[in-house]
């Protein structure tokens, strides 16, 4: 199983994935130079993923002071993916907005894909949560069974952070990847033979 201090698999880096317009390419072309974060959703219509959404892209702004390039990955049609940028005021954000309907990123970093992770008692209970806080799903834009993740890369696309979602609404903590992103700026700063404060 892949994990924190491993290189980013192939089959991550090669997965091809989806733009906006349909286009595929692998991830590693849509990466820039640099550290990047792979914010992985379960599907589009999905009320946690919105409210994860909600959540971390305030954080975005701090990320790309960091150094950090935001990647935000559906696994919904591209059609999907145009409407979730439109729901979320995504297209004016500093994010990379893409899908993979094939399921070969999730695949490459090993997260869950079950049923059970979406239907258990602490998957509904999250989305009650989001619901009650006024986040609304839509109709299923995606793999329903499929859960989310994050990964946090360095320059040389090693994962330094990583989270795995195990059922629906299992989120990623924004302030944990800052932190991550902070970390991993301090070491680049130690490593170029720089001043830390």
């Amino acid at each position: 199983m892949i994990d924190v201090g491993d290189l980013a698999p192939d089959a991550l880096l090669s997965a091809p994935l989806l733009d906006r317009d349909g286009s595929a390419a692998p991830l590693r072309a849509h990466l820039p130079p640099g550290p990047a974060l792979l914010l992985f959703l379960r599907h589009f219509g999905c009320v946690g993923c919105s409210r994860q959404v909600e959540q971390l892209t305030p954080r975005v702004w701090e990320l790309r002071d960091l150094g950090v390039t935001s990647v935000f990955i559906g696994n919904g049609r591209p059609e999907h993916l145009r409407g979730f940028v439109e729901r979320h005021a995504l297209a004016d954000k500093e994010v990379v907005l893409l899908t993979d309907p094939e399921l070969r990123a999730y695949a490459a970093l090993d997260l869950e894909r079950s049923l059970w992770s979406a239907l258990r008692p602490k998957a509904l209970f999250g989305q009650l949560k989001a619901f009650a806080a006024g986040f609304r799903g839509g109709r299923i834009e995606g793999d329903v069974e499929q859960q989310g993740g994050a990964a946090l890369l360095d320059d040389a696309r090693r994962i330094v952070w990583l989270r795995r979602a195990h059922y629906t609404a299992d989120e990623v903590d924004g302030s944990d990847v800052v932190a991550a992103a902070m970390r991993l700026a301090v070491a680049r700063r130690r490593q170029e033979g720089g001043l830390v404060l």
